[in-house]
């Protein structure tokens, strides 16, 4: 096995004994030149070094092969070294020092075998001195053997016990290492299982409580839909970061790349943002227009890793604001997307910096202890980034705020700009906000250069002016179309604010909790300021449908043949698919909005899960496979598809029991009818997804 520190440490064993045969054999012939051995014995002594050095270089040999001929060659000089009676009694050192050698090939015979050449040169030596009258031994010399000998076996039976303790501590090691690796893998395929199975019915209670928000004319029951809400999506984001988390623990995360536009990733990441964003931190977007309109990489991990760079900065900015620069690089393949994000909140010290990665690390630093999340993000990040073969890098200074910069190839699948006006030519902006009221400058200086970037990639002519005569004098002058002002100047002078909303778009650009009178024409932007709503006004269109008011001469401009109220008269279609309505109204307490609500949520990430099944499927990944089947086998019960269900229920069951060929035999009749029963609701009542998706399902 070619891994780990033992490995390192028997190549460099390798080093060091082909280093040590050269060095011994250099001496060697040193000692004979000088001392006149034995003259024949040079040429063997230059080719050993030689010798070993091939071998090495080429790797001609086995591994271990190559270690036992460097360590029989040292041993064989050794021999010779003993066998001269100037020297017998220092090689017990030299011995020695082999013993250290050879412990780092973690080879016991080689050890063994430098035992018994020290003993038989010692022994061999003392016999070859001993003449017929004993004249050249002495009882000191036979002593002194003896002597060395009990040296050298002391020190390898040392060494040689060392060892041994060495590789049962290896052993013991890689036992618990194999015990520890099996426990995370449980306990990632639990987290995977508990964070599906909570999900769906976290799902659900977001619908119904998002459905009963709409539908209710009680205050106090709407501000406790809101709370539902409002938990509910906290807790399905800590329940996704769990998901994605075992996800890339267990190597088993999935690239899956599909066109996307940039516009659509931002307004989503940005209503998702909105639960966490704080009143005093301003969040500044300011997106280059000429990024090609549509791209190619995975938008879910994309949104993912922007969500929480982004909710990290606004986490930890107590005051001031959050700038986020997104552009673009070209290369061949395409381009890199770039997105950098600069905060001026409370930044890291290099400790902080150097865990940021680390799974659940928290800072203790966050201004709001109750939302600082699991400790997942960065390292979710870190692993999304790796995954589409990206990257990123921190710049921090405590009290100086943090900057992020993150790089992302993407292929291009329409280079045309991802922002374009109808007729720019037409229009003229006037500006009144006054950025000066921010304190920090950083803030006056993000908005300033956000709304010059806007400005000039959009080709508009704007016209700044900072108090309601300049306003007034520039209205008069020139032929303004659009207006954007805050909320406190729309304050400063509400019935002149609402004569120009009737003459022209007036915008107002303002926090989630305010409010324009209920008949104002004025038209509400929440923040945060950047500019794919500005374009749709612009253009036209509304900024958020759940932002516009109503009234009558609204209601006349809709075409009623465009309408269609969910309701029973649905039900037939859903019969038809096999889905029994009256059993899902009665998980939804017969409120016909809620049951629609739940089965449009059914419907809305059926091309997903789709996608995520036929991998698994294809992979033989039955442990993700079983905790999908099992997602659809709850939800299709709550929609009241029974016999759908119960499909789902074989299938984790034989998932659970790795019961491959009825997997196989079965699945390709389930996805059909997983489809149909899709399909049907799209038709009787619409999807909450894209309108692509039923398109995509009978592609998948």
């Amino acid at each position: 096995m070619k891994e780990g520190r033992v490995y390192e440490i028997r190549v460099f064993s390798h080093i060091v004994l082909v280093v040590s045969v050269t060095v011994f054999s250099l001496l060697l012939i040193g000692i004979n030149l000088y001392e006149g051995w034995d003259n024949w014995t040079i040429p063997l002594f230059l080719a050993a070094p030689l010798f070993c050095l091939g071998l090495h270089i080429t790797n001609a040999l086995d591994e271990k092969i190559r270690l036992y001929i460097y360590g029989v060659i040292i041993l064989i000089e050794i021999f010779y070294y003993i066998m001269h009676a100037d020297t017998i009694y220092d090689a017990t050192p030299i011995l020695m020092l082999t013993f250290a050698l050879f412990a780092m090939t973690q080879e016991r015979r080689l050890i063994r075998d430098c035992i018994m050449v020290g003993f038989l040169g010692i022994a061999v030596r003392l016999i070859a001195g001993y003449d017929a009258e004993g004249a050249n031994v002495t009882a000191l010399d036979v002593l002194k053997g003896i002597w060395n000998c009990l040296l050298v076996l002391a020190t390898g039976l040392a060494v040689m016990k060392m060892l041994k303790t060495s590789e049962e501590s290896r052993g013991l090691f890689r036992e618990r290492i194999g015990a520890l690796k099996q426990e995370t893998k449980r306990a990632d395929v639990f987290l995977a299982n508990v964070s599906n199975e909570i999900k769906a019915p976290v799902d659900e209670i977001i619908s119904l409580a998002e459905a009963s928000l709409e539908n209710s004319r009680d205050e106090a029951a709407a501000d406790n839909m809101r709370s539902i809400s409002y938990e509910g999506r906290k807790v399905a984001h800590q329940i996704g970061d769990m998901l994605d988390y075992s996800q890339l623990e267990m190597g088993k995360t999935v690239i899956e790349k599909s066109e996307y536009y940039i516009s659509d990733i931002l307004d989503s990441m940005v209503s998702e943002l909105k639960i966490y964003k704080g009143i005093a931190t301003e969040l500044v977007i300011d997106v280059d227009p000429n990024i090609p309109r549509v791209m190619l990489s995975d938008p879910d991990k994309l949104k993912k890793i922007l969500f929480h760079i982004i909710f990290n900065a606004l986490k930890f900015t107590e005051k001031g604001g959050v700038y986020v620069r997104i552009s673009y690089t070209p290369q061949d393949y395409g381009l890199n997307l770039n997105v950098d994000v600069t905060d001026t909140g409370i930044g890291m010290n290099e400790e902080e910096q150097r865990r940021i990665y680390d799974r659940f690390y928290k800072s203790e630093a966050g201004k709001v202890s109750d939302e600082s999340g699991l400790g997942l993000g960065m390292s979710i990040v870190s692993g999304f980034i790796a995954g589409l073969e990206g990257f990123i890098t921190v710049e921090s200074k405590p009290g100086k705020g943090t900057k992020v910069h993150v790089s992302i190839p993407q292929e291009i699948a329409d280079a045309s700009g991802c922002m374009s006006l109808d007729n720019a030519e037409s229009l003229d902006i006037g500006l009144y906000l006054q950025f000066d009221k921010f304190s920090d400058p950083h803030v006056r200086e993000f908005y300033n250069t956000m709304m010059k970037n806007m400005a000039e990639g959009l080709k508009l002519r704007v016209y700044r002016v900072d108090n309601v005569e300049d306003l007034d004098s520039l209205v008069r002058s020139r032929r303004i179309t659009h207006v954007f002002i805050g909320e406190v100047q729309y304050e400063s002078d509400p019935s002149y604010m609402e004569e120009l909303a009737e003459r022209l778009k007036l915008v107002v650009v303002c926090d989630d909790d305010y409010e324009v009178p209920p008949h104002s024409a004025a038209i509400p932007l929440r923040k945060p300021f950047y500019c794919f709503p500005v374009m749709s006004i612009l253009n036209g269109g509304a900024v958020n449908i759940s932002e516009r008011r109503f009234d009558e001469k609204d209601v006349k401009d809709i075409d009623d043949d465009k309408v269609k109220e969910p309701g029973h008269e649905g039900f037939d279609i859903l019969k038809d698919a096999g889905i029994d309505p009256y059993k899902g109204m009665d998980w939804c307490l017969n409120d016909i909005e809620v049951y629609t609500a739940v089965l449009q949520e059914f419907a809305s990430d059926a091309v997903e899960k789709q996608r995520e099944l036929e991998s698994f499927y294809n992979s033989e990944d039955w442990e993700n496979f079983m905790i999908r089947v099992h997602a659809i086998k709850s939800s299709s019960n709550t929609i009241g598809a029974v016999s759908l269900s119960k499909a789902a229920k074989r299938l984790e069951k034989a998932a659970q029991d790795e019961d491959a060929d009825y997997i196989k035999s079965n699945y390709p009749r389930f996805m059909p009818e997983y489809i149909r029963i899709v399909d049907a609701i799209n038709s009787a009542y619409g999807a909450a997804a894209d309108g692509d998706a039923e398109d995509e399902a009978h592609e998948g």
